[in-house]
This record gives structure tokens, sequence and C-alpha cells, in this order.
């Protein structure tokens, strides 16, 4: 007897989209811990052991240790996941088809949705070329950021 009337999760224009990015982030989550599992795995052991017999402590080795050489596999994880949410589609038409009200919709589906709902063919291109800006400056700034750290 908690809940008295129902949870509105994917009919309200406000719950949708949250709804959706709980659900996106849930099914990111396998192949973000393979990629960090992968990366953790590469670390020497050697790094460990010799910082404790310099009587690291156990947060000093996560900190001073395994973060610096996890951050590559950090940047690669997030950028990878960037583009996978970016690229969201199949979760968004089925579960909510961009509704209620558009609330939920993202570029792909609102391309979509003009180009086969509504046949409005040019405006759906012009929101695929929006698309294609977006990740053009995202591949840029990813770059910029790289550059600046070498």
């Amino acid at each position: 007897n908690w809940i008295k009337e129902p949870v509105r999760w994917i009919t309200t224009e406000k719950m949708a989209i949250y709804s959706l990015t709980v659900v996106n982030v849930w099914l990111g989550i396998p192949f973000n811990f393979i990629l960090l599992y992968t990366g953790m795995q590469q670390i020497p052991e050697e790094l460990y052991e010799s910082s404790e017999i310099d009587g690291a402590t156990g947060w000093q080795k996560v900190v001073y240790i395994t973060l610096p050489m996890l951050k590559p596999v950090v940047i690669a994880t997030f950028i990878l996941g960037c583009i996978l949410t970016f690229k969201v589609f199949d979760l968004v038409w089925i579960v909510t088809k961009g509704g209620p009200g558009g609330a939920s919709h993202l570029l792909s589906t609102f391309s979509y949705s003009l180009a086969f709902d509504r046949f409005q063919f040019g405006k759906s291109a012009a929101v695929l070329v929006l698309m294609q800006i977006i990740v053009v400056l995202f591949i840029g700034f990813s770059n910029r950021m790289k550059w600046e750290e070498r």
C-alpha cells in the first residue's frame, strides 16, 4: 500500500525523458564495466606492490595509481558512451515514439518522425545535417582536448 496511484513513468512530459535516460544508463552499464575492468587488468601489479612497500594506503593507491592509469580508458569510455547515446533511436521509438507531446524526441527520432510520419523530408534532412554538425564539433573538441594534453 505504499503507492496509492500509478506512477506515470512514460505518460507525462516531465517523466518520459528521465525514464528513458535511466533505461539508457542501465543498458550501458555492462559495456562500460567491461571497458573499465579491461583497463584495470592492464595496470601492472608491480606498481601496487612497490607503492605498498613505500607505505601507500589503499586510497592513495586508487588516487595515484589506478585513476591515472585508467584515464585513457575512461576518456575512451566517455567518448563511446556519448556516441552511443547520441545515436539512440530504438529505445525512444519503441517506448514512447517521441511522446508525450514530443517531450522525449531526440534528433534521430524527430528526424524519423518528420520523414515517415509527416512526410517532411526536407526538414528531416535538415535535422540530420544538424546531427552531423554536432558530431563533427564533438570530434573536433575531443581531438583538441587530446592535442592540448600532449
